[in-house]
């Protein structure tokens, strides 16, 4: 019979990391290491390494390390108290999807923040863990040590409210994705549902599409028609859904029909940004509640060889593309009370040139840059 959550559950018989023998996460000379010790094992994280800056990278380019490795258990001996509700589900979720064969999180208590032990307790079923307490000997806090067993019964759920992004590949991120692996075709293959990856957000990725196609007809039908699909279909009635469009845009069609009809980069991207709103119009008084996801960066590349990602002009043109189409989608969308998701000058240089640390490719935000994401909504209230 498995143990309820609370019920007073031992520790298994697992190998323990004595102090000094690790340095946290930053340190993947050492993960290597023990990634091979086999089913079980601990791995110490640092109070910076699970700290509230900057956390994410290096506990996500472990996650995604061991993903398909047989991890039993993982302890926390680093504090995070100052955590917002909204990271601290992220990291749980995260973590949750790094542990296989029912694997335990332990130390879960050193998280615990605003709100003590019940608000984490709440959190920890969220995230789809059973919560066992068991006797202070695997941490060195002086209190009772809890720990969380995955349990592939208990959906992840994260927060109740959710964020619907649909669009273009950029959703993926919100979703709390960095490869395309774990979605799943809805609709007819309308999208490929992300969902259950992060506590906020569902990423709907219907394909490459161009704002400024939206309105029209011909061909940008599949992807208006697909959207339409999904808020009839999986979306539920009365939930937040964002739009994610305008990368595209602004890193190819905004330069190339400047160059094409004579007009200045910002009439293009006006102009564009205005064919988008023209579109987005029609969800104001629909069953959702409509959302702008803006483009959060143009790529330094001249060229790509993937005839799916076209770039056209310079970096200096695209810059200007982007800067105007966000700058006047932010003010327009404000008066017609359309909130946005803008992370452009946080994941760029003052020059508006992108920050690698914070990218995944040439085009795509990685996982690295969810702090700043979650600093917007730090109760998951959007």
């Amino acid at each position: 019979m498995e143990p309820s959550p609370c019920q007073a559950h031992p520790p298994g018989n697992l190998p323990r990391l004595h102090s000094g023998e690790h340095k946290g996460l930053a340190n993947q000379e050492y993960l290597d290491a023990n990634l091979e010790l086999g089913s079980e094992y601990l791995i110490g994280t640092s109070a910076a390494g699970l700290g509230v800056d900057r956390y994410v990278t290096s506990q996500l380019q472990w996650a995604a390390k061991i993903a398909k490795r047989p991890v039993a258990s993982i302890v926390i001996t680093g504090g995070g108290a100052a955590l917002s509700a909204h990271a601290l589900l992220d990291i749980l979720i995260f973590v949750r999807h790094g542990l296989l064969n029912r694997g335990r999180l332990l130390g879960v208590e050193n998280l615990a923040g605003p709100g003590g032990l019940k608000k984490l307790g709440d959190w920890s079923t969220a995230a789809g863990f059973n919560i066992l307490r068991v006797s202070n000997g695997l941490t060195k806090s002086p209190t009772e040590s809890i720990q969380l067993e995955r349990d592939d019964a208990l959906p992840v759920l994260g927060f109740k409210e959710k964020i619907y992004v649909v669009g273009d590949s950029h959703c993926r991120f919100y979703a709390g994705k960095d490869d395309i692996r774990g979605g799943v075709d809805v609709c007819e293959g309308a999208a490929r549902a992300y969902s259950g990856f992060s506590a906020k957000f569902v990423g709907l990725h219907i394909g490459s599409a161009a704002a400024g196609s939206l309105a029209l007809g011909d061909a940008a039908s599949v992807a208006s028609g697909k959207v339409a699909s999904l808020i009839a279909n999986y979306i539920p009635k009365g939930s937040t859904v964002a739009f994610s469009f305008g990368e595209l845009d602004c890193r190819n069609q905004i330069c190339q029909g400047a160059a094409s009809t004579g007009r200045t980069i910002k009439a293009e991207a006006i102009a564009v940004a205005d064919r988008y709103l023209s579109y987005l119009e029609q969800f104001e008084a629909s069953t959702v509640r409509p959302a702008v996801a803006l483009p959060s960066s143009v790529t330094t590349l001249e060229h790509w060889g993937d005839p799916e990602n076209p770039i056209f002009g310079s970096q200096s043109q695209r810059l200007e593309a982007m800067r105007t189409f966000n700058a006047y989608m932010n003010e327009k969308t404000v008066q017609r009370g359309i909130r946005t998701l803008d992370l452009f000058e946080s994941v760029n240089d003052p020059k508006g040139n992108p920050k690698a640390e914070y990218f995944c490719n040439p085009f795509n935000l990685s996982q690295a840059a969810r702090p700043f994401l979650q600093d917007l909504m730090p109760d998951g209230v959007f």
